[in-house]
């Protein structure tokens, strides 16, 4: 490896260490310029791609796995992280596809389990995705995004109690996660719900189909149903880690993107989430006018309320 290669990544690892994933980035590409070597370049494409994720560009993240799984099919971990990009753009079945195939080649690595068993579940199939995060919960039983994605299967199968055990473990594990809390508090308010609307005679037949139907049980608005209020608790994945720190500007151009109908529906989804925890004016008013404009169906319009009332939290924190 050339000199200048070698400093160039060992400043990508300082940069991706600060959080600095733009710079890091920036380094990557500066040694694929140069670079002809098929392992530098495979290695280059992998940290791009990695930063890329951090960031929560999944797109660009896709493209660079790709390339890295182009040049070394037989790293697990290129598919595994391939598998993630898709997950996060909620192109689940091809999630699912990069997921086999890194456990073909890393069997029973539970974080790959994971992954595969949150995207069979995305997609559909809630028992066997249950299966697969049960088991990978064996192989390492104090994984907080596990014990997260679990209870949250088991919530949308109305075993409250049991989600309920799993997150309290997840809480003796990492006590002060966001994540955590906000999983918790989804399953509380599902479970007391759940509870009210089995006590009523009335909702009897409406019960009797409710396993694996979302929307069916009415929250405390009438636009808020089960599965987007779910959704959008898992949703805070798709935060970059830096995004306390990102531009008003920054957040102004990405905002503009939930009015353009060649905006997917899962990018839609990041850029709200992001803009609610922006906790400004201007992501304020951009949540508003796509509440009001945007969103059509009942879980756009849950999404747009949820989001509204994240942000002027951050708000009121801020003035305060």
């Amino acid at each position: 490896m050339k000199k200048v290669t070698k400093k160039l990544f060992e400043k990508a690892d300082f940069y991706t260490k600060k959080g600095n994933y733009q710079k890091a980035v920036a380094c990557y590409e500066l040694v694929l310029l140069d670079e002809k070597d098929k392992f530098v370049r495979e290695l280059a494409y992998w940290g791009a791609g990695e930063c890329y994720l951090d960031l929560g560009l999944f797109e660009e993240a896709e493209e660079y796995l790709r390339k890295a799984v182009g040049l070394n099919p037989l790293e697990p971990n290129y598919h595994y992280l391939l598998g993630i990009a898709f997950s996060k753009r909620e192109r689940f079945t091809e999630a699912i596809l990069e997921f086999e195939e890194a456990l073909k080649l890393a069997p029973d690595h539970p974080e790959i389990l994971r992954g595969l068993g949150w995207a069979t579940f995305m997609d559909g199939k809630l028992d066997q995705g249950r299966l697969l995060l049960e088991r990978s919960l064996e192989l390492d039983r104090e994984n907080v995004l596990t014990l997260c994605d679990l209870a949250v299967v088991l919530m949308r199968g109305f075993q409250y109690q049991k989600a309920r055990s799993l997150l309290q473990k997840a809480q003796e594990v990492e006590p002060n996660n966001p994540m955590v809390e906000e999983t918790i508090a989804a399953c509380e308010f599902f479970r007391r719900e759940f509870e009210k609307a089995r006590r009523l005679e009335k909702f009897k037949k409406e019960l009797e189909g409710l396993l694996g139907k979302p929307g069916v049980i009415t929250t405390i608005k009438p636009y808020w149903d089960e599965k987007a209020v779910s959704d959008y608790m898992k949703a805070h994945q798709l935060l970059p880690k830096n995004y306390q720190q990102i531009p008003v500007g920054e957040i102004r151009r990405e905002g503009k993107k939930l009015f353009l109908k060649k905006t997917s529906l899962a990018d839609k989804k990041r850029i709200i989430i992001l803009l609610a925890h922006h906790g400004s004016q201007e992501a304020l008013s951009l949540l508003k006018r796509f509440r009001d404009k945007v969103a059509k169906n009942r879980a756009m319009k849950t999404w747009g309320e949820m989001a509204i009332e994240e942000c002027l939290t951050f708000l009121e924190k801020k003035d305060g």
